[in-house]
């Protein structure tokens, strides 16, 4: 409950003097709880990121909580790929994960770059088959059979975070290979047409 009053406190403050001068008290505040063994509230703070980044942009790179952030959401998203839970709090983990990195990106622009390289390899991670042909073969027959809705959503997500990061910053590095592959691996769908469209728009 603290951290989202302190969230909605950041987002209709109008006295900007006094949440710059408590910014990096409250940004701590905040992160402590990030690996809280309460999915709600680990959730909360993870959602409160872009938040914090909208409110100071510049405090939040110069207080290092840019990297600590998308280093932490990094980890989190390999993390929760080899944890043994249920399959459906694993995936929301991860959307979750996908579509706050891209909208801190937004928010920092440019600034995101130095982190573009791990931020693709953990979407290829996510996204491109790194098993045997046996097994891919299996977890595709799973896949299908089971349709989960969380599995969707996660690809759903990664394509988002994709679209996000284009209109924050050049991924002209990262076109065609990198970004295409690991688009088209989810399959067509009217998701990936219109997150290409966007994507179209911001690379040259």
């Amino acid at each position: 409950g603290g951290i989202l009053a302190l969230i909605e406190l950041i987002k209709h403050n109008n006295n900007h003097d006094y949440i710059a001068t408590r910014y990096k008290e409250i940004c701590l505040l905040i992160l402590k709880y990030k690996d809280h063994s309460n999915e709600l509230i680990r959730r909360t703070v993870i959602r409160s990121l872009p938040v914090l980044a909208f409110a100071s942009p510049v405090n939040f790179i110069s207080f290092s909580f840019l990297s600590l952030t998308i280093g932490f959401l990094l980890s989190s998203i390999i993390l929760v790929e080899d944890h043994k839970g249920s399959l459906s709090w694993k995936d929301e983990d991860k959307a979750l994960a996908f579509i706050v990195i891209g909208e801190i990106a937004v928010e920092v622009k440019n600034l995101i770059e130095p982190f573009l390289t791990q931020i693709f390899n953990a979407i290829k991670h996510t996204l491109l088959p790194t098993s045997s042909p046996q097994k891919q073969k299996k977890m595709k027959m799973k896949r299908v059979s089971v349709q989960s809705a969380s599995f969707l959503t996660k690809h759903q997500a990664v394509l988002t975070c994709i679209s996000l990061l284009a209109s924050a910053t050049d991924l002209t590095n990262y076109f065609p290979n990198v970004i295409i592959d690991c688009m088209f691996s989810t399959g067509l769908s009217v998701n990936l047409t219109q997150v290409l469209t966007s994507v179209s728009k911001n690379i040259p």
